[in-house]
């Protein structure tokens, strides 16, 4: 624009960009250059008037003085101040010194003009801050110099600078200091004289001055009292020296200072002798970039020592400082670490910074690093800070440091060039004991818990090979993966690494530990944990700050019982814990583990368990199913208490298995599920011992058993749910019937079982043969465990279930005897040998079945050898030491009573009737069955009032007998037989397969005419025979003897029987018969006699032949009847009768002797039939025939055979009596 005096030029936004050979740099918002018209004209000064600059923000870069070029263009910027322009005027400069990557505090010039009147040159004006107004703020400027010509570009004069009153807490706060609590004022002066452009000397006077400022817990106090700095020129250098100086701190007094600064020929050299630290901590304020707590914290240190000999050396392009920092201490203070008398040298040169640690001991107590205070020896060591364009920051290499007996030797990198200061460092540890480590660990950094934990865990054993890395910010400890990398690792040996209280420690340790970034890890080489021997098992602890959690995964090859014992002795009790109580595992396994522990106490979260168990031929027992598994092969894998099986095949109770266990808790925690499904296919033959039982022999073949169970764990205990089901297809059943089954046919077992705490019920069926219902009380309260098993059939709704104790009810149609009577003989032998069984193994007998209280049963057809009972009922109760069966039915009535051992104790009948009527009507028995119903006959006792045998009554029967040590012994057996008493005993032995019978018999009747008739068995046998009488009548009839033979007791074989028997008759009348009534009296073959003589006595025998008494003994020899003393006492005769009767070829040889009373003679007739079995009968009928006893005595001699007797009279004494046809025919007309 043009105005009145010339030409005015305005611009806007200049800069001054970056130049070769220019050492600044310049921004101007606006810059007015004012030319006049006539000075242009003239040509003076270009016709530049006046230069207005504002907002200006200029950069000196003193890196580039060293280049004259840059020089000679600052030359011409100081040719243009004093020549160019006459007048320039600056509105807010801002002026920063640039060194290379760093930059100066702005010095800020509100305003500043210069005038240019022709040689006269004057300058004014303000240094502050750049945002100070306040006049206290301000530093006063003010410039006077003097040319020769306007070409003279070294002017003579002065630079005057005034500070009065200058407020120090305006300009600390408008710096960024953020206390509150400052105030303080600078006063002094500087007159500077210049000479031909050259500073000449200077003078800086120090007016009183005060600086107090306090924090929280701190306060301090600075003060200049007096002073004044010279800055001279002396013998070819410049001098700083200083007269009159008083300082003070905190109200003390510095020591005199030995300060010296020279310059020559553009080298500065600069020193000061000593000084102590505390002095100038009240100056720490200047420092804005410390806050309050920094403050606090570096006075809370109490810092002592001094620093001494510290120089300075500059030269154009470099500048050299040293210092020596001697016995400084130090209190721990927040980050401030606590050092005890160290020793420190120092250099710098060229922007690096060298620091050298003389050898030495001292104390370092720095938390960041241990909680206790270390000693530190150093080895001479180097570390250095560089500030170069390629490096800024620290470096240290190949230093050996050693810490509580802990040698490093370390290399280092801090590079400051970013934001957050990197450190690179590597470090090679060599520890003697491992409880020195924790004292190196972070603790500041580290979670409590988990600083606990390793403080802990790091107590035993031996280091070796330890190496730390670290690349990352320096204050980002713990590192996560983007921020960088740690890490510190060492071997260790012999350790012990305990978990947690509640956690059994790992002992005999060798172990890689590694910390990496925010996290720990320990490879376990080899140890142990309780029994378990571990190998190649990983430990590592995520997030070292913050809710550490330390993890475990490995695998374990190890006895299961070992690992139980581990895992239930740990947190892990309450989860996988739980469920291996429930599933219990032996014999060595290979178990994958992978546990999560919270490590803080803040933590809320539970521990964390997943593993696999991998079984080879291992053992399984599920508790609380009380199921044995062995030769375990496949999987069990768990997360927490959820636990599942996978492929698992085991046997049970020796029995092929496939096994699919899971357990599980519900969210709420407080439920545990137990789900097992068995598929098992069972070979009944290969049972083992726990599974032994009376039955065992009475089952065959194979059976697949199908089972699903539920077992739910909550607060109030159990619950179970259980089905299971078994295919007997092929299975034979060899109970008699109702209870057998053919292989090949139809039959399904079917069970289901729900209990819980209380009480559990269990519901079986067998096809429709039999059902079961048990229930368990396990409280046993009011109603006790109690079954009802219904034989034969189902229960019905109708049935009358007991629901106490143990009852078994039988409904059958058909049941054989004799063939249950060998199985309950099979059945105790079973039970005999399952106890001795489980005795020599030492497994308990079974508690679970209450006592067997009674047995209710309805037989529509019971057999008994051969004997069939129709609609018996009968009730079976216990009592002392002994059964009660209450039996009732059409042909029986009594009460038997069954022994608990029954086979040696005996049983014992006692009623009102018994019929047995077999189904043969003979005693055609085959040996094997004698010898079966022989052998198991118990000790019997029967009374019973009337026993039918076929149609025979028995009256008054009494039968005693029990087995012997060679066979079984009949103590006696008593009836009455139609009145006629009988008493017989005997025994039957049975030794190296040789049979023995003895029988012992006595008959006692008053009706002895019908006792042959009654006994006779060839009377018996023959359908056509009639009803005959023996021919005799007696007061008492006796016949007592023993046989004996060698076989069975009902193979009786005349030819093997062996005897003697004693005939006892008395009060008797022989009377004449017709021989074809009977047998017996031919035995004697009397009747022929008696028809000889009965002639010559008719008068004596025609009503008969009467006796007092008659006796004899006869004796059975290999088919040999004989007698030798066989005498009839008659009251007219005597009648003696030897000799003997083969029994099969039926040939006699007797003699005869009658005696006669009187002369007459008495015809007698009797009969006998035979004893039991047809044994006495047989043998008695050949005994007698019709005999005639006459009263003088004639001798016969009988001969022949039965059939074809010959009677032959020997001899005759005295008188011959003959009975004509007369006595005979009165006899038959009833006279005599």
């Amino acid at each position: 624009e043009f105005y009145a005096e010339g030409i005015r030029l305005n611009f806007q936004n200049l800069q001054i960009a970056p130049q070769i050979n220019l050492p600044l740099t310049a921004n101007m918002a606006e810059v007015e250059l004012n030319f006049n018209w006539w000075s242009l004209l003239n040509r003076q000064n270009y016709g530049l008037e006046r230069l207005v600059v504002r907002d200006v923000e200029m950069n000196l870069l003193v890196d580039q003085f060293s280049n004259q070029a840059n020089v000679v263009k600052l030359k011409q910027i100081q040719d243009s101040l004093f020549n160019v322009f006459n007048r320039i005027d600056i509105e807010s400069f801002t002026f920063y010194i640039r060194h290379q990557k760093q930059i100066s505090q702005p010095i800020y010039m509100p305003s500043f003009h210069w005038q240019n009147i022709d040689d006269r040159h004057y300058g004014s004006g303000y240094l502050s801050h750049v945002s100070a107004s306040g006049e206290l703020e301000k530093i006063r400027v003010i410039a006077n110099f003097e040319t020769n010509n306007p070409e003279d570009t070294e002017p003579n004069g002065d630079i005057y600078l005034s500070a009065n009153h200058f407020d120090l807490a305006q300009w600390y706060h408008r710096a960024g200091g953020q206390l509150d609590m400052i105030q303080g004022e600078l006063n002094f002066e500087v007159h500077a004289q210049i000479f031909k452009g050259q500073l000449v000397d200077a003078l800086m006077q120090m007016h009183p001055s005060q600086l107090l400022w306090q924090t929280k817990k701190n306060q301090q106090n600075f003060e200049i009292r007096r002073g004044t700095f010279f800055w001279n020129y002396q013998q070819d250098a410049w001098v700083l020296s200083h007269r009159n100086l008083a300082i003070l701190s905190n109200g003390k007094p510095w020591p005199k200072l030995d300060i010296g600064l020279s310059y020559r020929a553009g080298q500065f050299n600069g020193y000061i002798d000593s000084l102590d630290i505390p002095t100038f901590l009240p100056l720490l304020v200047f420092n804005t970039n410390l806050g309050i707590d920094d403050l606090d914290a570096i006075l809370d240190a109490k810092v002592e020592g001094k620093i001494k000999h510290i120089g300075m050396q500059t030269q154009p392009s470099s500048i050299m400082v040293q210092a020596q920092l001697q016995a400084f201490k130090s209190q721990p203070s927040a980050w401030i670490p606590g050092i005890d008398k160290l020793n420190l040298n120092y250099f710098m040169k060229d922007g690096v910074h060298g620091y050298r640690v003389p050898a030495q001991i001292f104390e370092l107590d720095y938390q960041a690093l241990s909680p206790r205070p270390l000693q530190v020896k150093s080895d001479n060591n180097w570390f250095f800070y560089m500030t170069s364009e390629d490096f800024y920051g620290w470096l240290m290499s190949d230093v050996n440091v050693e810490v509580d007996q802990i040698r490093a030797r370390v290399s280092m990198a801090i590079n400051e060039q970013s934001v957050v200061p990197t450190m690179s460092l590597y470090s090679e540890l060599d520890f003697p004991d491992v409880k020195a480590l924790p004292g190196l660990l972070p603790a500041q950094h580290l979670n409590p818990s988990l600083y606990r934990f390793l403080e802990q865990a790091l107590q035993a054993g031996q280091l070796k090979q330890g190496q730390v890395l670290w690349h990352a910010g320096i204050d980002r400890f713990p590192i996560t993966q983007s921020m960088g990398t740690f890490q510190a690792g060492f071997q260790l040996t012999d350790a012990k690494l305990p978990f947690r209280e509640d956690w059994l420690p790992l002992t005999d340790l060798n172990l890689k530990v590694l910390f990496e970034n925010n996290a720990a890890y320990f490879d376990l080489e080899q140890g142990k944990l309780g029994l378990v021997e571990i190998e190649d098992v990983n430990v590592n602890i995520q997030s070292l700050n913050d809710k550490p959690m330390l993890s475990v995964v490995g695998q374990i090859n190890a006895p299961a019982e070992a690992i139980t014992a581990v895992i239930k002795a740990s947190p892990l009790q309450s989860t996988v814990g739980e469920a291996l109580e429930q599933v219990q595992v032996s014999k060595p396994l290979v178990a994958e583990l992978a546990v999560q522990v919270p490590l803080s106490a803040e933590d809320n979260r539970d521990v964390w368990a997943q593993g696999q168990l991998n079984f080879a031929d291992n053992q399984l027992y599920l508790a609380d199913l009380k199921l044995p598994l062995t030769e375990v092969h496949g999987q069990l894998t768990f997360t927490n208490s959820r636990l599942q099986s996978h492929d698992l095949k085991v046997n049970l109770y020796n029995q092929p298995t496939a096994l699919k266990v899971e357990t599980f808790a519900e969210d709420s925690e407080d439920i545990y599920n137990i789900r097992v499904d068995i598929d098992s296919q069972w070979n009944l033959n290969k049972l083992p011992v726990e599974l032994a039982n009376l039955l065992q022999g009475f089952y065959q073949g194979e059976t697949r058993i199908k089972s699903k169970i539920n077992l739910v764990l909550d607060e109030e205990g159990r619950n179970l749910d259980m089905n299971l089901s078994a295919d007997f297809n092929q299975v034979a059943l060899t109970l008699p019937a109702p209870l057998n089954k053919a292989k090949g046919l139809p039959l399904a077992l079917e069970a289901k079982v729900v209990g819980n705490e209380a009480s559990t019920f269990i519901s079986a069926r067998l096809g429709k043969k039999a059902q079961l219902n048990f229930n368990i009380n396990h409280q046993q309260t009011k109603n006790r465990t109690h079954y009802d098993l219904m034989v034969g059939r189902l229960m019905q709704a109708d049935d009358r279930l007991l629901q106490q104790d143990g009852h078994i009810h039988l409904d059958v149609d058909k049941l054989e005897l004799s063939d249950w009577i060998d199985a309950v003989v099979l059945m105790q032998a079973e039970s005999q040998a399952v106890q001795q069984q489980r005795a020599r193994q030492k497994i308990p007998p079974a508690t679970i079945i209450p006592t067997l209280k009674g047995v209710l049963g309805h037989v529509k057809q019971l057999y008994a050898w051969d004997n069939k009972i129709e609609d018996l009922k009968f009730i079976l109760t216990p009592s002392t030491n002994n059964w009660l069966a209450d039996i009732k039915a059409p042909s029986v009535d009594g009460l038997v009573t069954i022994h608990e051992n029954w086979v040696a104790d005996g049983l014992k009948f006692k009623g009102s009737r018994l019929a047995w009527k077999p189904q043969r009507s003979d005693l055609d028995v085959s040996d094997t069955q004698q010898m079966k119903i022989l052998r198991a006959l118990p000790k019997l006792q029967v009374e019973v009032d009337e026993l039918s045998l076929w149609d025979k009554s028995l009256q008054q029967v009494v039968f005693q007998g029990q087995p012997s040590k060679m066979g079984y012994e009949a103590n006696r057996m008593a009836f009455t037989y139609q009145k006629h008493h009988f008493d017989l005993s005997g025994d039957w032995q049975e030794k190296n397969n040789q049979h023995t019978t003895h029988m012992n018999f006595k008959i006692n009747t008053k009706y002895v005419d019908n006792l042959f008739a009654t006994l006779d068995p060839l009377n018996q046998k023959s359908s056509a025979a009639k009803p005959v009488s023996t021919g005799i009548k007696a007061e008492n009839f006796g016949l007592t003897g023993r046989l004996t033979w060698a076989d069975l007791p009902l193979n009786f074989e005349v030819d093997a029987v062996e005897g003697r028997c004693q005939l006892d008759i008395e009060q008797g009348k022989l009377m004449d018969q017709d021989t074809g009534g009977g047998r017996l009296i031919s035995l004697f073959s009397v009747e022929g006699i008696f028809k000889k003589i009965a002639l010559d006595f008719n008068d004596v025998f025609d009503d008969g032949f009467y006796f007092e008494q008659a006796k004899g003994t006869f004796t059975l020899n290999k088919s040999v009847l004989a007698t030798q003393d066989l005498y009839f006492d008659g009251t007219a005769a005597g009648i003696n009768i030897n000799g003997t009767t083969h029994l099969k070829t039926e040939v006699i040889n007797y003699d005869v002797r009658v005696t006669p009373k009187i002369a007459s003679v008495v015809p007698t007739a009797f009969f006998f039939t035979g004893l039991t079995a047809g044994v006495l009968a047989f043998m008695i009928t050949k005994v007698l025939e019709p005999a005639i006893e006459v009263i003088s005595e004639i001798r016969y001699k009988v001969t022949g055979t039965l059939n074809h007797r010959k009677i032959e009279e020997i001899a005759r004494e005295q008188k011959t009596v003959e009975i004509d046809d007369e006595v005979f025919q009165n006899r038959e007309r009833g006279g005599r």
